[in-house]
């Protein structure tokens, strides 16, 4: 929804008569107050209610009382428009305790913008003036596929005539609809307009094609003789303050004002400090910005559960507790076992299958993958007491001997070794995965996405 919109909704909710509501409407639009910047500005409010008595329409009479209800819902968009743009700042300049191994990409560079971000937002800074000029929330549009998240579905970010569109494609191909944002706007999160107009879309994504062929190289590769990549210096940073210093993976290519070639990265110094680092192209000097960005105080983030399998069968029971629960991770463990088979033979279970699992962190409201790993092979069980316990994991060895290992491990039952032959050839797991992550998002009751595609 874009200001205009936002504006007239809040004004409807004033309930003045139908000839009322036309008439200071009208005269809002005449006087072009609709079509500033000034969504939920305190300008709005007086714009309202100075309309009312320039009509002749006193406040009481035209809102029916509900003034300061709609006054307070203005308001209320306002802070939570605030406290939004500061989570989407915090989330990208916290990256280092997410145990990230990069910096922010930078997708757009100026003399006078520098826009990057993560898949909880992009933030917009004002190097001029040295400030967060404003943020975009990703997932608040859909729009949060990068490196590598989102499997065929891609976002896609141009800037042109200092307007900042935002749109996605799915295997390369586009479905019409795209976002707008006014990079001049003087506010803590960006208003947007959407569109839906697929050849206007094909000419944006020409363009941002043909940027794309030169835009972008490997940091390591454009830098690599500079100090902050040199081994013995970021040894040096970790030991100093336990904290891994950071650098985007790609440098981005861009004209200074008086037409040099440049090359620039984000860097994140064992403070936590933002730097863009650019490189002259053809003099080779190199030069450092510090950026002004602050962590600001939040309420404290709601820390993702952990997993609790709550069926019925036992022997699974044991493996989640057993196997899954002494694992030693960095985040929120999610296991996604297949299952193949159980053979049961007096106080021995052999389960055969694939044990996958999956580390999560939370960002904003969408389940991250930190890292990830799984056991092709057998887990023996045997039963004391009542309860299962481990006895024996079996497990192929990698390359070349891994299905000669697997007939070993699955001797005696070809039927298993033939499924499971199959399945490690399914190398994502992409069904177990889905069917294990529904589960877990089902269970916490928190508003969590995650696409698998």
């Amino acid at each position: 929804m874009n200001e205009r919109d936002v504006l007239k909704a809040e004004f409807q909710k004033l309930n003045p008569c139908n000839e009322q509501k036309e008439k200071i409407w009208n005269h809002l639009e005449k006087k072009e107050i609709v079509h500033k910047k000034v969504y939920v500005h305190k300008g709005l409010i007086a714009a309202v209610i100075v309309m009312c008595v320039m009509t002749g329409v006193g406040v009481d009479m035209a809102t029916g009382g509900n003034a300061i209800a709609a006054i307070q819902n203005i308001f209320r968009r306002q802070d939570e428009t605030d406290k939004k743009s500061k989570e989407i700042v915090n989330q990208v300049i916290r990256i280092q305790e997410k145990d990230s191994r990069f910096a922010p990409d930078i997708f757009y560079l100026s003399e006078k913008h520098i826009i990057f971000g993560t898949i909880r937002g992009l933030v917009i800074y004002d190097r001029k003036n040295a400030q967060v000029l404003g943020t975009v929330d990703l997932q608040e549009i859909d729009c949060y596929y990068f490196n590598g998240f989102g499997g065929k579905r891609k976002t896609r970010v141009l800037v042109k005539d200092d307007k900042l569109i935002i749109y996605n494609a799915i295997d390369n191909q586009l479905k019409g609809e795209y976002y707008i944002f006014l990079l001049e706007q003087d506010r803590q999160q960006l208003l947007s307009e959407k569109r839906n107009n697929l050849k206007s879309l094909k000419k944006i994504n020409k363009q941002w094609e043909k940027e794309q062929e030169e835009k972008y190289r490997m940091t390591s590769e454009v830098f690599q003789e500079s100090l902050f990549l040199r081994e013995e210096i970021i040894k040096k940073e970790w030991e100093d303050s336990g904290r891994m210093p950071l650098y985007s993976e790609s440098s981005i290519e861009w004209k200074g004002n008086n037409g040099e070639e440049l090359f620039s990265c984000l860097r994140v110094d064992k403070d936590g400090q933002f730097i863009i680092h650019t490189k002259n192209i053809i003099t080779k000097k190199e030069e450092q910005e510090k950026l002004n960005l602050k962590s600001e105080p939040m309420e404290k983030d709601i820390k993702l559960p952990s997993f609790v399998y709550h069926g019925n069968d036992k022997i699974e029971n044991a493996i989640f507790e057993k196997y899954y629960g002494e694992m030693q991770v960095e985040g929120t463990l999610i296991p996604m076992p297949t299952i193949v088979e159980k053979v049961i033979k007096g106080n021995e279970i052999k389960v055969f299958g694939i044990f996958r699992y999956g580390v999560y962190t939370k960002t904003g409201k969408v389940l991250e993958e930190v890292s990830s790993g799984s056991l092709i092979g057998c887990i023996i069980l045997k039963k004391v007491d009542g309860n299962y316990q481990i006895k024996k994991i079996e497990q192929p060895r990698d390359g070349a001997l891994l299905y000669e290992d697997l007939k070993k491990i699955t001797e005696g039952y070809p039927s298993v070794y033939k499924k499971m032959e199959k399945l490690v050839r399914i190398s994502n797991q992409k069904k177990a995965k889905k069917k294990w992550m529904k589960y877990y998002i089902q269970s916490t009751e928190l508003e969590l996405e995650y696409k698998i595609e």
